[in-house]
């Protein structure tokens, strides 16, 4: 079931999964909290509330009641039809059951649904394998950038987002 993430609980619960999922991929790429802050590897709580002020639309996915993957939507703030997609996350022992395939799928029918139509991500850009996992949900690069505060270059990947065809 996928559901919003509305209640201080949950935030908690999101942070533990966020931390815990985005874990691996710091440990992989050599990021730490000084070399890379913002990575939801080394989110707080504290870091968490100041993103939920920023209208982003926070979506779980529970098994059994417990929280096993994250999505979150952004709108653009240049371009209405824009949209971002971020901090999509599976906890490690879930991973590889399709429970991204179904949190990206759910994120673009609500970004289909809000009126966008496209959805952009940034990642890692020697992320090779979750790269090519985004080009199987149809994104494609757009381009990479090197940015100070960031110990890797950035991949930007986007996808056009058809409507519903009205019947």
């Amino acid at each position: 079931m996928i559901r919003q993430i509305q209640s201080e609980a949950e935030y908690a619960e999101l942070v533990r999964v966020l931390r815990r999922s985005f874990g691996t991929v710091a440990e992989a790429f050599g990021l730490t909290v000084d070399n890379a802050p913002t990575n939801p590897a080394f989110m707080t709580i504290e870091k968490f509330q100041a993103y939920v002020e920023k209208h982003v639309e926070l979506l779980g996915l529970f098994q059994d009641r417990n929280l096993i993957g994250t999505v979150a939507i952004e709108p653009s703030r240049d371009n209405d039809n824009v949209y971002y997609i971020e901090r999509l996350a599976v906890v490690p022992e879930q991973r590889h059951q399709r429970h991204g395939s179904i949190l990206m799928t759910y994120a673009i029918d609500r970004i289909r649904e809000r009126g966008g139509s496209t959805a952009s991500i940034g990642i890692i850009n020697q992320n090779i394998i979750l790269k090519e996992w985004y080009k199987s949900q149809g994104f494609k690069e757009t381009g990479c950038r090197r940015f100070s505060h960031l110990p890797f270059e950035v991949c930007f990947m986007s996808k056009e987002i058809i409507p519903k065809q009205r019947m």
